[in-house]
């Protein structure tokens, strides 16, 4: 088969056909952007504008809307193909059922919203008002809720129709005043048209049609791997019910090594964008940086770029137009990978090299700061009974930005035995003391264990 990739900035119709191949038998696909959704398909044709040669694909789209498409062609066999397209602007899509603004076919979430004015290039065509009309096309591949409505139009009182394939009326909005509505709780698999017009006047009218899925109007991107979650905010029978602000809305996208590199809290921001954070990883698929989230204009919670993200991050005026709002890890040359230095968020930390680091170290009796005492206890007597032996525990020395220092100390079961928190050379210590069954049996604060001897 042969790919082709066109781009169409208005409204057009568009003609696509395969005469002329030498090889006979030929078909033809559109594909949406995404390349996830056939659009259109053809294999043998002998309607109007047909090739001489029947066998020969022909797409006849009356109108398109603005946006990429993709065009498939390919044969019964291998051979020479011959693929013509053409295209024709239409000034007034929606202008009648035949130049339906066409929304494609859908089985999962979606949503649309468009603007039209009827009082410019547009006609009675529909006889529910004596209004002009605008007429709009969506194909249901499985039955979910719809809502359809005209919330935000400059028209004040408005009116809609639900018509079937055949252009046969199943609902209306009814004749009350204000922007018109339709809440359709199972929309049966099938083709249907929506007519908006306004009630006794032409004007400015926007539709706005939501197919709501389990996750709501969502479209996640196939081939990302990825978590939906989602959170109602009331009781309910039915998730699909729930409205925007009825839901917490979650997705997470993986890489295909399971790690987590994207989370998408959909419409949570004042302004409905969405906020997303991402992960980066280095070469040996270690936390690199975390970003802070970011806002992103909603795209239906399909994956964003990272691009996207980082630019939306380093140009909100939230973080003072940062160029570094991450955090961001650095580790040892040693196969355990194991953390040395970690830089906060924000271009002040990283440019004064201010950061937490790590250094791993062992406890040694004769130097104070990696001393460790060793208690034991008989019934609810506590005594200190010497020091560990030299190189018995793990230690981990952490300075954190101001340069303060402090140590953890764990034996061999990995179980904290020591906590040191430096005030200079003064120590401030926090002993841990377990019974034979790992559970700790005493904690000893700073004060009680500088007092505390061999005596009980």
């Amino acid at each position: 088969e042969v790919y082709y990739r066109f781009t169409i900035t208005q409204p057009m119709g568009i003609g696509i056909n395969t005469c002329g191949s030498a090889v006979a038998d030929t078909y033809l696909k559109v594909f949406s952007s995404d390349r996830q959704r056939v659009l259109y398909f053809n294999d043998d044709y002998s309607g109007s504008g047909a090739c001489s040669n029947t066998k020969s694909a022909c797409i006849h789209i009356p109108l398109l809307m603005p946006g990429t498409y993709y065009v498939v062609t390919d044969g019964a066999g291998n051979g020479s193909l011959t693929t013509s397209l053409t295209g024709t602007v239409v000034d007034n899509p929606g202008d009648s059922s035949e130049m339906a603004i066409d929304l494609g076919p859908h089985s999962k979430g979606f949503s649309f919203s468009d603007i039209r004015n009827t009082a410019s290039g547009y006609t009675n065509r529909y006889q529910g008002k004596t209004t002009n009309d605008v007429y709009y096309k969506f194909t249901m591949e499985k039955a979910l809720a719809v809502t359809i409505d005209h919330e935000g139009s400059s028209l004040s009182d408005t009116y809609m129709s639900l018509l079937d394939k055949d252009g046969k009326l199943l609902r209306n909005s009814g004749n009350t005043k204000g922007h018109a509505q339709l809440e359709l709780q199972e929309l049966a698999v099938g083709t249907y048209y929506v007519v908006s017009e306004g009630i006794s006047l032409n004007g400015s009218i926007t539709t706005n049609i939501r197919i709501r899925g389990a996750g709501g109007d969502i479209v996640t991107t196939e081939g990302q791997p990825h978590v939906i979650s989602l959170t109602p905010l009331k009781k309910t029978s039915s998730i699909s019910s729930l409205k925007e602000d009825e839901q917490l809305l979650e997705i997470r996208y993986f890489d295909h090594l399971g790690e987590p590199t994207e989370r998408i809290q959909r419409g949570i921001t004042p302004g409905r964008n969405n906020l997303v954070t991402i992960q980066e990883y280095d070469g040996m698929g270690r936390e690199l940086r975390e970003w802070l989230p970011a806002p992103v204009a909603d795209d239906f919670g399909a994956y964003v770029h990272p691009s996207v993200v980082k630019r939306a991050a380093q140009s909100t005026e939230l973080y003072g137009n940062d160029g570094r709002p991450y955090s961001e890890t650095s580790y040892d040359g040693s196969e355990l990978g194991r953390v040395v230095k970690q830089t906060g968020v924000g271009n002040d930390w990283h440019t004064a090299d201010k950061a937490v680091t790590t250094d791993y170290v062992t406890n040694v009796g004769d130097v104070a700061q990696l001393s460790v005492r060793m208690y034991g206890y008989s019934g609810d007597a506590l005594k200190s009974t010497g020091y560990y032996a030299d190189g018995s525990l793990y230690g981990v020395r952490t300075t954190d930005e101001d340069g303060n220092v402090s140590y953890e100390f764990k034996d061999k079961l990995g179980r904290v035995v020591l906590t040191r928190q430096m005030d200079g050379s003064l120590a401030h210590d926090t002993y841990y003391v377990y019974d034979e069954y790992g559970n700790v049996r005493f904690v000893l604060p700073p004060l009680a264990a500088d007092n505390l001897n061999s005596i009980a």
